[in-house]
């Protein structure tokens, strides 16, 4: 039961900034590591202390955050870390860690690209390891730090925990380790984590963001102590970027040059007059919370927020009773399904743009599937799946990029029962004709199936009455197209399929 193995993972690794004594193992590939050549090379060394039939184990190697801090900061990236999974049962073998067998989880092996070492009990037990799992980091220095204490550690944190190891050579230095943003529906804000990797106290650094189109600076005020980090979201707007580089120019006005480049996926634009969100809990209902909002405006009060208030992203605060290991009455019920809706009513359209569903689990575990097969699941009001998971570990955003199919109810300026597309299909061209009640300006927009837009008018002045426009297509490729309307009012869409001969 779930508050046993809290009461053990309390306890995991007690030998906090202790010692790390030197050892040479050889992984499963016949390659020999010895920690202390590591560490005399200056590397931090994370170690992974599991066992091949520990569920915990498990859903911690399945997040690849291991894996992915290795492709970072490990032998496939920077090279400034090592990261190593030792397996401490004595009656496992190589079959447990291909997945066969009885005592096994699944197959370790699968799809990881740093080192597995079997048989390393001895080392454990040396360390002091008696419950599984354990994270530790060795910095150079062979201190420790315990890796594993809210939640899955993320590749940031074990970078954090690197940048710790090392003593500040200079009094006034700002570090990127990461530019969170993954997707934008087309218009972002920077998230960045920061850390203070010089001797004396932050207070003010200038930051200037590039992306393909544009380069902005902007300036940070704030306290931020020696080894001290900070996720912070600036309010520069990024537009239209597949790729953005954060590089901080100066640190309390001393030039710095620290900088960090991110690729980034825009959100396929997806059509819906309402949302549903469908959140099917597992067998610990109290640990989940999530929230809907619009990504303009991230701050509270949220469009639709739910579950336990008290949740956090893997920081374990939920507290269970000693006897039965429930959480009480707070949030959701176990293995229990929820639906909401926004807007609320069928009758109302949820408004054009951009929005973020955010979903966190406070065991840092996700709602699926160790203890039951909990889920999300986002539809439009077709029923249309727009987004759907389970498995994400302590937190999980998806962005939305939202259109209305038609937007009814908008009188001005468009008369909506006038607006066509024709020929459709169409081959090189076609033409989007309408009636404007009254002279208005509007732009137009066409978009493949994917979301992403093709073509663009800007802005211009149309007359009342009858209008046509004629959209060239002689470059796009066959598919399913949307053309979008947009006024002042709101946004009119028609679909379109282009057929090439």
């Amino acid at each position: 039961m779930r508050y046993i193995l809290t009461a053990l993972l309390i306890t995991t690794f007690t030998n906090i900034n202790a010692q790390a004594t030197d050892f040479t193992l050889t992984d499963i590939d016949g390659t020999t590591h010895n920690l202390y050549t590591y560490l005399n090379e200056g590397k931090t060394v994370v170690l992974n202390f599991s066992t091949s039939d520990c569920g915990e184990c498990w859903n911690f190697h399945e997040t690849r955050n291991m894996n992915t801090a290795n492709t970072l900061y490990g032998a496939g990236g920077t090279d400034e870390m090592v990261f190593l999974l030792l397996e401490i049962d004595s009656l496992s073998g190589l079959e447990e860690l291909e997945g066969m067998g009885l005592n096994t989880a699944g197959n370790w092996l699968s799809e990881t690209d740093f080192p597995i070492i079997d048989n390393a009990q001895d080392v454990a037990a040396e360390y002091g390891i008696s419950n599984v799992p354990t994270v530790i980091a060795v910095c150079a220095d062979t201190t420790t730090s315990d890796l594993y204490t809210a939640g899955y550690p993320s590749p940031q944190s074990m970078y954090i925990a690197h940048n710790a190891c090392t003593p500040a050579s200079i009094n006034n230095d700002l570090s990127i380790i990461d530019i969170t943003n993954e997707t934008s529906c087309g218009t972002l804000h920077p998230e960045l984590i920061l850390m203070n990797t010089g001797a004396d106290t932050v207070n003010a650094a200038q930051i200037q963001f590039t992306s393909d189109i544009q380069i902005d600076t902007a300036d940070w005020t704030g306290t931020l102590a020696p080894d001290e980090y900070a996720e912070l979201t600036f309010s520069t707007s990024i537009m239209e970027a597949t790729n953005i580089t954060a590089t901080i120019l100066s640190t309390n006005g001393t030039a710095d040059g620290s900088s960090f480049t991110k690729n980034l996926e825009l959100a396929p634009l997806q059509f819906a007059e309402q949302i549903i969100i469908t959140i099917q809990t597992d067998g610990f209902g109290c640990e989940t919370q999530w929230d809907f909002f619009d990504a303009t405006d991230p701050e509270p009060p949220h469009l639709l927020t739910a579950g336990n208030i008290n949740a956090t992203a893997g920081n374990r605060v939920v507290e269970y009773d000693a006897d039965t290991g429930e959480c009480g009455i707070v949030g959701y019920s176990n293995n229990t399904e929820f639906v909401a809706s926004f807007p609320a009513s069928d009758t109302l359209l949820i408004p054009p743009g951009c929005y973020v569903f955010h979903i966190v689990d406070d065991w840092g575990d996700g709602i699926c599937c160790a203890f039951g097969e909990g889920s999300y699941t986002i539809t439009n009001q077709d029923g249309t799946i727009l987004a759907s998971g389970g498995d994400f570990g302590a937190e999980e955003r998806v962005i939305l990029n939202i259109a209305n199919p038609v937007t009814v109810d908008i009188q001005e300026p468009i008369d909506k029962n006038t607006l066509r597309v024709f020929p459709n299909p169409a081959q090189d061209n076609f033409n989007i004709s309408f009636n404007l009640n009254e002279s208005s300006e509007l732009s137009l927009s066409m978009y493949n199936a994917l979301g992403k837009e093709v073509q663009y008018l800007g802005e211009q002045t149309y007359l009342s009455g009858q209008n046509n426009i004629q959209m060239d297509t002689r470059n796009l490729p066959s598919g399913l197209y949307f053309v979008t309307l947009h006024t002042e009012a709101g946004a009119l869409s028609k679909r379109i399929t282009i057929a090439k001969p």
